[in-house]
């Protein structure tokens, strides 16, 4: 599942308390789960990245899925696509109207 429009920020500490990096995980297809990310970034165990996942995300996405997050991105994908469609055809007509006019004024 890709969850794009989710970001993680992570700060990796070096042995000395100071910060060390800071990386972003946003939940983007091919950037992995926030577990890996965890694990590759800031050198966790699996076990321990994979509760913190769960930790950070599971709250969130119990109450995106409450109200409907999946259905929503595809309504607002569906409708993105009508409306682009719409917009074509509105364009295509206006184009087809200006070449008959230019048409009919050259004919006179």
């Amino acid at each position: 599942m890709s969850l794009v429009g989710t970001q993680v920020r992570i700060t990796a500490f070096s042995a000395d308390g100071w910060e060390d990096d800071v990386g972003l995980w946003s939940g983007k297809k091919g950037q992995g789960t926030l577990a890996e990310f965890m694990t590759t970034y800031i050198k966790i165990p699996q076990p321990e990245a994979e509760q913190l996942a769960k930790d950070v995300l599971g709250p969130w996405l119990d109450e995106w899925e409450l109200r409907d997050g999946e259905l929503d991105r595809k309504i607002k994908r569906a409708s993105r696509w009508f409306f682009s469609g719409v917009a074509l055809v509105v364009l295509l007509a206006i184009v087809g109207f200006v070449a008959l006019v230019v048409l009919l004024v050259g004919l006179i």
